[in-house]
């Protein structure tokens, strides 16, 4: 009953699941696989935030040392942790990066590095991720074919064969063994930590929409749709800083599993 727990799945999973139950009851009934009422549905819970469902935090210094130090064995795996630390992307967008997506643009300001983000939730998060010079070991490895993942390691799966459940699943094991519990404290909280740096930097939430990858309000988005430039998204990347956490720089010769 309780998947080996001693209480039971929180709300947010059974209505996953549940959700799943139901598509799978409506494909076998119109292959005549069965019949009558759907007998999964009317089950969804609405979530409300401190009540039935725990919001995502950000992670702390000290927890951010306790979860980092020593560094996961996992070289690809820590590699996917410092990209997130160091632009809020989420965990499939870094997963899935392929090679061609790691680009460079020339401007007269000079030559800025950046992440192209293609295939995203939402029309909005198609965009341009500017690279944090703290993740420059990876503008120096050895580039693969373009159409390979940078961290190719990760198994697709799932519909979309998308590699960020495998991650994700790799990072839960990480979370664990160095101690945490917390299904507030996940990977989706580098994002809080990222947007937290970002807001007490005074950055207008306009702007920050456009590299984390969420919608711009109506005024914004209709009477300029170009958004901020590229050099503008960089300036704004460089504003993530942990000075009090300490993070150690990966090989730079390739993505290794360890």
């Amino acid at each position: 009953r309780y998947g080996d727990h001693e209480t039971g799945l929180s709300d947010a999973t059974m209505n996953r699941h549940l959700a799943t139950l139901q598509s799978l009851w409506a494909w076998a009934q119109r292959r005549g696989h069965c019949d009558g009422n759907n007998p999964f549905e009317g089950f969804h819970k609405k979530l409300r935030p401190g009540v039935n469902v725990q919001p995502y935090l950000a992670w702390e210094s000290h927890e951010l040392n306790q979860l980092l130090n020593p560094p996961p064995r996992r070289t690809d795996l820590y590699e996917l942790i410092l990209v997130g630390m160091f632009s809020g992307m989420r965990i499939d967008e870094i997963a899935s990066l392929k090679w061609h997506q790691l680009r460079i643009s020339k401007t007269r300001d000079g030559t800025i590095l950046y992440f192209q983000i293609e295939d995203a939730k939402s029309p909005a998060g198609v965009r341009q991720v500017p690279i944090h010079s703290s993740l420059s070991w990876l503008t120096e490895r050895k580039r693969g074919p373009d159409t390979q993942r940078i961290w190719n390691k990760f198994n697709e799966e799932g519909p979309g064969k998308k590699p960020g459940a495998d991650a994700g699943r790799e990072f839960s094991r990480l979370k664990a063994s160095r101690g945490f519990s917390s299904r507030a404290k996940c990977f989706h909280s580098f994002r809080k930590n990222v947007t937290r740096i970002i807001e007490q930097s005074g950055v207008p939430e306009n702007e920050w929409a456009q590299v984390l990858g969420h919608e711009r309000g109506f005024t914004y988005s209709v009477y300029n749709p170009d958004g901020i430039t590229l050099l503008r998204k960089k300036e704004l990347i460089e504003l993530i800083s942990y000075p009090e956490v300490t993070i150690a720089e990966p090989y730079a010769g390739s993505a290794r599993d360890d």
